[in-house]
């Protein structure tokens, strides 16, 4: 049975195919032969990258290219191990507390399929549309605001508010921009795609852990 973490690297693929050659770099730390190929993995996007950018390369030919590198990618992510599998989630595995807050509770199952919990460890859901205690909110390392419903230009968004103005811990915002953000400079960070979140968490956790 496939690990989570092949689910994981082939979605991400759809997105960013540098992000996965970096985590297939981790995955493969301890095996020479398959980081050798990582590698070359590597060489061939960065220089089908030049390609693009100089106009060099006609369409038909980048294509076949781009389907290429995809085919060995996705090859190369179902040979790792469940043993390199668990090592990586382990390694790699975030164990700051942080709390989603979803401003509309239809949003859970959404919200819990970005935090797979083999890689994150310390995260809890609020889903009440109310404002959380800040004694119970300040235990956190960071609350994750889930914005959606955005809603229209008239929304007062106090429940946002609570945790920017109330609560000690960062907010990273999850949703459509939002002036509303630029008052809380030093408060709050904003993610737009389910590749931005995690890149702003890495981020955060990072900052976190040599503040």
């Amino acid at each position: 049975m496939p690990h989570p973490l092949h689910l994981r690297l082939k979605t991400l693929l759809l997105q960013n195919t540098g992000e996965v050659l970096q985590q297939l770099q981790k995955v493969f730390a301890h095996n020479p032969a398959a980081y050798n190929e990582v590698m070359l993995l590597h060489m061939r996007w960065q220089h089908l990258q030049q390609k693009q950018r100089k106009g060099t390369i006609a369409a038909g030919d980048e294509k076949l290219e781009v389907n290429q590198l995809n085919d060995n990618i996705l090859g190369l992510i179902d040979t790792i191990t469940p043993e390199e599998a668990a090592t990586y989630d382990l390694e790699n595995a975030i164990f700051k507390r942080i709390l989603v807050v979803c401003k509309s509770a239809e949003r859970e199952t959404a919200m819990r399929a970005l935090f797979p919990e083999a890689y994150f460890k310390g995260v809890e859901y609020d889903v009440s549309e109310q404002p959380r205690p800040a004694a119970s909110v300040n235990r956190f390392d960071l609350v994750v605001f889930d914005n959606t419903p955005h809603g229209d230009n008239e929304d007062p968004h106090e429940l946002l508010k609570h945790y920017l103005e109330q609560t000690a811990p960062y907010v990273l915002y999850f949703g459509q921009p939002l002036p509303l953000l630029y008052q809380y400079p030093e408060k709050a960070y904003f993610a737009n795609s389910v590749f931005s979140i995690h890149a702003r968490i890495e981020e955060m956790m990072m900052y976190l852990k040599y503040r």
